[in-house]
């Protein structure tokens, strides 16, 4: 078994100890850890404990002395340190194992003899482990090392009971003879690895050379025999084995000859998944010391630096492991290629075929392993970054979920491996179709029945289940299937067929992307590859009525043509425009005989129906891969007409497909009669030539045969494919070049209308290989499911045992949520109009609480860093140093910088391994689309979980709009803002507005240039970039945050708030205040405040409750100034200390200032550090502390500093360029590629504080969100609005639930619990959740009892808004209340009298968890009781009689609004707040939400 690499840590490294004192050199000693100490114990010759207080660092040691105890393994047991195994005695004649136990008591410092040792299981140089309170003994050996002087090889395994001295033969004993090996418990398996034979050497320098490679291991849980794993990768004796933190074991040093260096070899080997790691080397390779784990560090300690007995060692150290990051595990491995969003091949890497752009998939990363090990170590290193993997093979699926949004899109497409073994043919998960045709045929002439597209991937098709032209002769491609290989949530490697793991081979038969796990090889059993296909292709002209007679006699005849005796395949594809039929049949190794039965069947259903205008036909013989060619579009230039072709995977209709329809949406609908039913046939009609797309080969349809007596010979739930008694499938592609936006909305609704139809005539059984993530006859996730599946409960059995963490991206529910597909809503309407004005802003003084601090495009707490990734250069003119304050993200070089690419620095990759989730910029200039745009900077923040604030600089706010320059003021400057706002857009918009855009920022202290004189420049800004996002339709709800950064260090410049240190805040909201009005202000706005006072200040007055700040401090108070000034709503606005830092760099301000603004919130929530690194080329611009300010320095061989204040010395060409203030001369272009920022030790403080506070690779950014809650045991008080209905309904109360029937143009229906009238109060209300999130809703279990009439069948379904309708505002008190329910967001004082009034306002208390509450004017005044309104902690008053009464014939309900998501767990749908069902809408209403 070949020993299987995770990942090497090139990052982690080995730190030399300095320590206060050393320990005694030892050779062949033990060691243990206690109390935060590692203690050496024993060696040869006298020797005293020694231990290492990792804390001070410093060395003590024992009275006590053991007395030439060596090779021994020291336990721990109640306190006291026990030694059952050991040898004694002087090499290479006396050495003889110990007969007594010894025990050490660190309490008291004594050492003791305990109990015998009997001879038959005494020995030394052991593996020696504790199991629940027993100690166990394995292998070692008897007489030392050299067999002429007595030693022998000691093979058992022996327990020892310390409680009672007891001692136990384990009976089974490993395979290999070992001894000086390393021994650990993890779990329940005690796993032995390294060591050698030694006495089986024939002298001293022999003794070395017996090394043994294979772990193995015994599961005191398990059946009692010992285990071969893999071999540890260095082969090496005298090695030390410790536990880490997570059960992984590492074999640390070792020896491999006689004075010879000893091994620096650090390896981890992870017991579950048998894998091993390679760990950075030690500084000193060391033998026969002590290690340990000691506060989650590994330490080293003493030892022996050569093989055998000299020198002796008395250094230390400890593995620094740096933070976790995605992106530097997967480059790690050394088989795989990894790309992230900042490569410049990750676009071409991570594009699938259909460039559908609903469906573009955006991966974290795309990793492509080029050996099994590969694929194993990307596993792993998604698993330890919580994020989820998908397997690519081909990249067709139609609905793009291979492409693994939001997660690790693992590429097999080289685990190409492949073997024949008679008719058994094993071939590696990343063959397309055409390369495992071709090698099938050439040399083995073997053929399986798969489909016949040849750049498909053969593993997508294999796991659907897969048909194609033999599917009548040889069943569907997954009956074939005997066996695969699979990679394990773990990253193990793990085979299954019909006896081994055979629940995961049932789940690849027709389990598509569900299967958990990554397959990396299949098992097939071939068929002799057909010599001959005839095939008859007939072109028929379109009427209706040839039409429906084709098909009702290529229907009929079906069922004698798909048996397999009659060797046929045949279908009808039906196009709109040209408006035609295409008849098809192939014969596949026929007899002429054979051939002309085909010919009878043909010319049957051609002469059905009309005769005129006639059919064309054709008929040609090919060889079965000339077929595969015509099949792959070798006619249309799909594919080279050449079987060579085959091979190349990005022909046959892949991404060099020359057709420019690459844009499409695919289903399929099952029928289980042989007969094609007419309300199907209606549809086509209808749909493919009648209401048609205007759109040559746009739309395609197509029957197909896809059962028959070879396919149902297999039973029903053999495999988790379901429909095996299906007869026939009609697929239907929309097609359409990707760029036409106008196409994508057309196609998407025509085919929801054609979709729609089908439904009513067919059963809701889909085909997973046309796969549809929409399926709109399925009404959750378990409907989806069970419209594909045979066995849906079994498959969630399978994939909760297989892959609890839900690893692998799937539909079925895991324990645990990781990133998973959102669903995809059916196509969008036209456009609203345009939204309404703001409302104007409020009288300053007024205060508008606001439910939370949090902003959606922010991290909820933010942990940033300023950055501006100089120096370089961006153009061909000369250069002076005041270039390098513009600093243009996009340029080549600057890629380099802050990205991976060509060997590039890596800065964003540093700052998320610190924590940082945010990232300040400076200046950015507008989109140039000659190179790329800011799309790879956004793509790379993206991928490390880091939020962007992009700048709109202080040069556009006052050069280009305040000072209006002639180059570039009024239009143009606005141009530049909207340029800005369209690019983010674009990136957001293909991230489904999750992408790296936080925060736009306005200007940068501009109360240090002109403050009051700007305000009129900030409002333009604010005003141009709204209106931008209106034209683009940017979501409300995900629209960035808004920042105006003020300086903290001047006084007096504000107008509102004079006294106030950077009292030009206050200017800045009331701009944006009135800008925004006061509800988008409180929800996207946040205060910006650049600070460099230390902690106290910061926590004590300016961020502190006003009562809680000493009085000659108030005028820093922001809460106090805020109310002076008049706009005290304005201390409900969050902040973010957009540039902190201390220009000392002493790490204990800096730490004060952390934990004063992460401690203060939520009124700040968070901050933005200054900054990443030094900037030498201001020193001649007066800056005495910013060119040096960095938490990193900077080193570059291209530029030094001058001694003069000129600045730079500039030598890119090893030629001297002095650079003046203004002035360059010389003529040079200044390059400044800057190889490497260095840390200074403050990086470290800032680091360690914003990874406690949940950053590192942008720290919570990503996590699933919360699970939904319980649902609800029954119905509240009042009226219960449901998305779909519950089964059975109950009132809390014992009152009757009254079915109202669907409200709201047939979009929502309810309840209401009315009779009895519970006499509980309602409880207080739940802060609202902002008007862009969805509350959280639950909807009742259904085994309460039936109180209710089950709800009606559903209408029309009609299509959702577009996008959620304004905020709700609550009416003036003075306002009556039309008839209908009236939502409202907190109670007004009294209640609002009805417009009506015949009506009375009856108060509906607090709807379904308090989210919302209401009144109603819709009940006759005679039947309600007068109504109150309550405050939130008063009784409800109740409705006292009937509602109306619900009609006898209630129109039925409608389909779910939207479809479940992929990953959407088994859950009952929620509950949709909206209006109540008691009369026509009148105003606004809750937005209607999917139940996910």
């Amino acid at each position: 078994m070949l020993a299987a690499f995770l990942i090497p840590i090139l990052s982690a490294q080995w730190d030399q100890l300095s320590t206060t004192g050393v320990p005694s050199g030892r050779e062949e000693a033990g060691s243990y850890v206690l109390d935060g100490a590692l203690c050496l114990f024993g060696g040869r010759g006298v020797r005293t404990v020694d231990c290492l207080d990792f804390a001070s660092r410093t060395w003590s040691r024992s009275q006590a002395t053991t007395a030439d105890v060596h090779h021994a393994t020291p336990l721990l047991h109640n306190g006291e340190i026990w030694v059952v195994s050991a040898l004694t005695g002087s090499w290479p004649a006396n050495e003889r194992a110990i007969r007594k136990v010894l025990v050490y008591s660190p309490a008291t410092d004594a050492l003791r003899e305990e109990c015998d040792i009997p001879e038959a299981f005494a020995r030394g140089a052991a593996g020696v482990a504790a199991y629940n309170g027993d100690f166990y003994i394995v292998n070692g050996a008897v007489g030392g090392h050299l067999k002429e002087y007595g030693a022998a090889a000691y093979s058992g395994f022996t327990r020892f009971d310390p409680s009672s001295c007891s001692w136990f033969d384990m009976g089974a004993a490993p395979k290999y003879a070992r001894d000086h090996f390393g021994a650990a418990v993890s779990g329940t398996r005690l796993v032995i690895g390294g060591g050698r034979d030694t006495p089986k050497g024939e002298d001293e320098f022999d003794v070395f050379t017996h090394t043994v490679g294979p772990v193995e291991w015994f599961d005191f849980e398990g059946d009692g025999t010992w285990h071969e794993a893999s071999p540890i990768p260095t082969r090496r004796a005298g090695l030390m084995a410790v536990l880490d933190g997570e059960g992984r074991i590492v074999f640390i040093g070792g020896e491999t000859a006689l004075n010879v260096d000893a091994s620096d070899a650090v390896e981890r080997y992870d017991v579950a998944a048998d894998t091993w790691e390679a760990l950075p080397p030690l500084n000193d390779g060391r033998h026969g010391g002590g290690a340990g784990l000691v506060a989650s560090t590994l330490v080293v300690a003493a030892g022996v630096g050569k093989g055998g007995g000299a020198p002796l060692l008395t250094s230390s150290e400890a593995l620094s492991e740096p933070p976790f990051t995605l992106g530097a595990c997967l480059r790690a491995i050394p088989s795989a290629t990894a790309l992230l969003p900042s490569d410049a091949a990750f676009a071409d890497a991570s594009r699938p075929i259909n460039l559908r752009k609903d469906i573009t998939p955006s991966p974290l990363a795309v990793a492509r392993p080029s050996d099994v090990a590969g694929a194993q170590a990307a596993v792993r290193c998604a698993a330890a970054a919580n994020i989820q993997v998908c397997a690519r093979a081909g990249g067709h699926s139609f609905e793009n979920d291979s492409g693994c949004t939001d997660g690790v899109l693992i590429d097999v497409q080289e685990l190409v491996a492949f073997s024949v073994n008679g008719a058994a043919v094993t071939f590696g998960s990343g063959h397309t179709l055409g390369q495992l045709y071709h090698k099938l045929a050439t040399g083995h002439q073997l053929a399986v029945p798969g489909g016949s597209v040849s750049g498909v991937g053969a593993s997508g098709l294999l796991l659907g289940c897969g048909r194609g032209m033999s599917t009548t002769i040889h069943g569907l491609f997954c009956d074939v299937m005997t066996g695969l290989e699979y990679i394990d949530e773990k990253g193990a490697l793990r085979a299954a067929d019909a006896s081994t793991n055979a629940d995961m081979f049932w789940m690849a038969r027709g389990g598509g992307g569900n299967f958990p796990g990554i397959v990396t090889s299949f098992t097939v059993s071939a068929f002799p590859m057909p010599q001959s296909v005839h095939s008859r292709e007939c072109v028929i002209p379109y009427t209706e009525a040839k039409l429906r007679a084709v098909l009702g006699a290529w229907s009929a005849r079906l069922e004698q043509m798909a048996q397999p005796s009659r060797k046929l395949f045949t279908h009808v594809k039906m196009w709109g425009r040209p408006r035609q039929m295409i008849l098809f049949a192939v014969c596949i190794d026929c007899t002429s005989a054979e051939v002309a039965w085909t010919d009878v069947q043909v010319d049957a259903i051609l002469n059905a129906g009309p005769t005129t205008p006639a059919p064309s036909c054709s008929r040609v013989t090919r060889s079965w891969l000339q077929q595969l060619l015509i099949e792959s579009g070798s006619a249309e230039g799909a594919i080279a007409n050449t079987p060579s072709a085959l091979l190349d995977r990005n022909q046959g209709w892949g991404k060099e497909a020359s057709d420019a329809y690459k844009a499409s949406q695919n289903g399929g609908h099952l029928g289980f009669t042989w007969s094609i039913p007419k309300g199907t046939v209606d549809a086509i009609v209808k749909w493919q030539y009648t209401e048609t797309v205007a759109a040559d080969y746009g739309v395609m349809l197509e029957f197909y045969p896809i059962g028959g007596p070879k396919v149902a010979e297999i039973g029903p739930k053999a495999t988790a494919y379901k429909h095996r008694d299906a007869k026939w499938i009609l697929h239907y592609k929309h097609q359409w070049r990707p760029g036409d936006a106008q196409a994508f909305t057309v196609m998407m609704a025509h085919h929801a209308n054609l979709v729609r139809d089908l439904d009513t005539a067919l059963p809701c059984a889909a085909f997973y290989n046309y796969l549809d993530n929409t399926l709109s006859c399925a009404a959750d996730n378990d409907a989806w499911l069970a419209a594909h599946f045979s066995d849906v409960p079994r498959m969630k059995q399978i994939k909760t045992e297989n892959d609890p963490s839900g690893l692998f991206r799937s539909r079925l529910p895991s324990s645990r949520a990781l990133a998973s597909p959102s669903p995809r809503p059916p196509p969008s309407p036209p456009p609203p109009p345009p939204p309404s004005p703001a409302p104007p802003p409020p009288p300053i003084g007024t205060a508008i609480p606001i439910s939370t601090h949090a902003r959606p495009t922010l991290p909820s707490v933010v942990l940033g860093m300023n950055y501006a990734p100089d120096p370089s250069d961006y153009t061909d003119d000369q250069l002076w140093p005041e270039i390098y304050y513009d600093s243009d993200y996009f340029n080549d070089d600057y890629q380099q910088l802050w990205g991976r690419a060509n060997g590039g620095r890596g800065d964003l990759a540093t700052m998320a391994a610190m924590g940082v989730n945010f990232v300040r910029l400076y200046d950015w200039n507008s989109a140039q689309s000659n190179i790329g745009g800011h799309k790879s900077f956004f793509d790379a923040s993206l991928g490390l979980g880091i939020k962007v604030a992009v700048p709109i600089s202080n040069y556009v706010i006052n050069t280009c709009i305040r000072d209006a320059a002639w180059w570039c003021a009024g239009p143009l400057a606005l141009d530049i803002i909207k340029s800005i706002v369209a690019e983010a857009y674009e990136h957001e918009a293909s991230h489904d507005f999750r992408g790296a855009i936080g925060a736009w920022t306005i200007g940068n202290e501009l109360d240090l240039w002109g403050a009051l004189n700007s305000i009129g420049a900030i409002r333009t800004a604010i005003r141009t970039i709204v209106e931008e996002e209106d034209r683009l339709q940017w979501p409300q709800e995900r629209r960035p945050a808004i920042m105006v950064p003020v300086s903290f260090a001047i006084r007096g410049w504000g107008a509102l708030c004079p006294s106030l240190p950077g009292g030009f805040l206050c200017d800045a909201y009331t701009a944006v205040l009135a800008e925004l009005g006061p509800t988008v202000t409180h929800r996207r706005y946040v205060h910006a405040v650049q600070s460099y006072n230390n902690g106290t200040v910061l926590e004590e007055r300016f961020f502190a409750n006003k009562e809680a700040v000493d009085p000659a401090y108030r005028w820093m108070n922001l809460e106090t100034q805020f109310i002076a000034a008049g706009i005290a709503a304005a201390a409900d606005i969050p902040t973010v200390v957009t540039e902190v830092g201390d220009f000392r760099l002493d790490p204990q301000a800096v730490k004060s200032q952390l934990d004063a603004i992460l401690g203060s919130a939520p009124r700040a929530i968070g901050l933005a550090w200054f900054c990443f690194m030094d900037k030498p080329w201001k020193i001649g611009w007066g800056d005495w502390w910013e060119p040096t300010f960095g938490l990193h320095a900077i080193i570059s061989s291209n530029f030094r500093l001058a001694t003069t204040t000129s600045g730079l010395y500039l030598d890119d060409t090893n030629k001297p360029v002095s650079c003046g203030v203004n002035t360059c001369s010389g003529g040079e272009l200044a390059r400044f590629p800057v190889e490497q920022v260095v840390p200074k030790p403050v990086a470290s403080v800032v680091a360690t504080a914003y990874l406690s506070a949940g950053g590192g690779g942008g720290g919570g950014n990503r996590l699933p969100p919360p699970p939904p809650p319980p649902p609800l045991a029954c119905l509240q008080s009042g009226v219960e609005l449901w998305l779909s209905p519950p089964s059975e309904a109950k009132c809390c109360s014992g009152a009757a639930a009254t079915w109202l029937g669907w409200d709201n143009a047939g979009q929502v229906n309810g309840f209401i619990c009315s009779g009895a009238a519970t006499t509980s109060s309602p409880p207080p209300p739940s802060p609202r959740p902002p008007p862009s999130q969805s509350p959280a809703l639950t909807q009742p279990p259904s085994g309460a009892p039936v109180q209710a009439s089950p709800p009606p069948p559903r209408p029309p379904p009609r299509p959702p808004p577009p996008r959620p309708p304004p905020p709700l505002q609550s009416p003036p008190p003075s306002s009556c209340l039309p008839t209908g329910i009236e939502r409202w967001l907190s109670p007004p004082a009294e209640a609002p009298r009805c417009c009506d009034g015949n009506a009375q306002s009856v108060w509906l208390g607090w709807n379904n968890n308090d989210l919302v509450n209401g009144f109603c004017c819709d009940l006759p005044a005679s039947a309600v009781t007068s109504a109150v309104s309550p405050p939130p902690s008063a009784s409800a008053p109740q409705i006292s009689a009937s509602p109306p009464p619900v009609s006898a014939s209630p129109p039925p309900p409608p389909p779910p609004r939207e479809n479940s998501p992929a990953d959407a767990p088994a859950t009952p749908a929620r509950p949709v707040r909206a209006r109540a069902p008691c009369a026509a809408p009148t105003r606004s209403r809750l937005p209607l939400r999917s139940p996910f």
